[in-house]
């Protein structure tokens, strides 16, 4: 008499069970084709299909009829449609981002420039930390962009202080 451990789809092992007792759960169509057995004395885990002593029972039953299930309307949240673009959970990196962008302006160009570099490696370090709060384009836009205009600004500044600019006035 041949027995059969059988992994369900809970993942838990049943039996050992004899091979009626199987064929009788394929025709109640509690395990399919692709459920995993094993046969006594063996070590491996196979898909009944596989095991040649099931062949008859399965094909009986034939294919398994899939019913698709009834679409669900999803609604989006911010998290889902808005949180993709703009990384609500690394609020450094968002920071740095704007800072970087008003870093053009003349002057006070240079303190937002600096901050946009501060916020921006700490929301970098932060999205690499933890990759699901996000933020990467975000805090490396801000590092460049406060980088670029910041020292753009103190390039201006130097040029009109050494050209007398201000002393002609």
């Amino acid at each position: 008499m041949a027995l059969y451990k059988i992994r369900g789809s809970d993942q838990k092992e049943y039996g050992p069970v004899v091979l009626e007792e199987v064929c009788r759960w394929i025709a109640e169509q509690r395990v399919t084709a692709a459920t995993l057995a094993q046969p006594e004395g063996s070590t491996e885990w196979r898909p009944l299909g596989a095991l040649l002593e099931f062949a008859e029972a399965l094909r009986r039953v034939g294919p398994p009829v899939v019913v698709p299930a009834a679409a669900q309307p999803q609604l989006e949240t911010p998290e889902s449609a808005l949180g993709k673009v703009i990384p609500f959970r690394n609020p450094k990196a968002v920071t740095a981002y704007y800072l970087g962008m008003f870093s053009f302006i003349p002057v006070i160009g240079i303190f937002l420039g600096l901050a946009a570099v501060i916020l921006g490696l700490q929301g970098l370090w932060l999205a690499n930390r933890n990759p699901a709060v996000r933020g990467h384009i975000h805090a490396s836009a801000g590092i460049l962009l406060g980088m670029f205009f910041g020292l753009g600004n103190v390039a201006l500044l130097w040029f009109l202080l050494n050209t007398g600019y201000w002393a002609r006035r």
